[in-house]
């Protein structure tokens, strides 16, 4: 009866986790809230890859936010910019930091106001015809 219990706990285990899909795994993912009176936030994560070949995201959208895009910022003549990826590549073996002043996610044209604590999902398409269901709360940028 316990090898039954434990299969079934990990097989659910299994089931409803978001953060990974045949060795993609999304670790440590964080969206803020957006500011009050914003409709635009930034989320950040380490997308790491070991399915044994390239992969591409080409594509990210959210029920909540009518755009999803990956951006990087970079610094031209002293003047920061941000500049849309419009496919990331993450090589076998490999991870993508997506951080504060760099690549990030930038979600867009928020349906409605979020607040922190509601959950933000994710949909997230790989190259490899995967597509991965992420979900985490929206969280305060002032929060330690």
């Amino acid at each position: 009866m316990q090898k039954i219990i434990l299969f079934i706990l990990t097989t659910i285990s299994i089931a409803c986790s978001s953060s990974q899909s045949d060795n993609v795994t999304f670790d440590d993912l964080v969206i803020y809230a957006p500011r009050a009176g914003s409709s635009v936030t930034a989320g950040f994560t380490n997308i790491s890859n070991s399915t044994g070949e390239t992969i591409t995201i080409d594509a990210i959208t959210s029920p909540q936010f009518n755009i999803v895009e990956i951006h990087e910022t970079i610094i031209n003549n002293g003047v920061a910019k941000m500049l849309k990826i419009e496919k990331l590549i993450i090589d076998n073996d490999e991870s993508v930091a997506l951080k504060p002043g760099g690549k990030h996610l930038m979600l867009i044209d928020a349906k409605k106001v979020i607040i922190e604590g509601e959950e933000i999902n994710l949909i997230v398409e790989l190259s490899n015809d995967q597509t991965m269901n992420l979900k985490t709360p929206a969280v305060s940028r002032f929060s330690n």
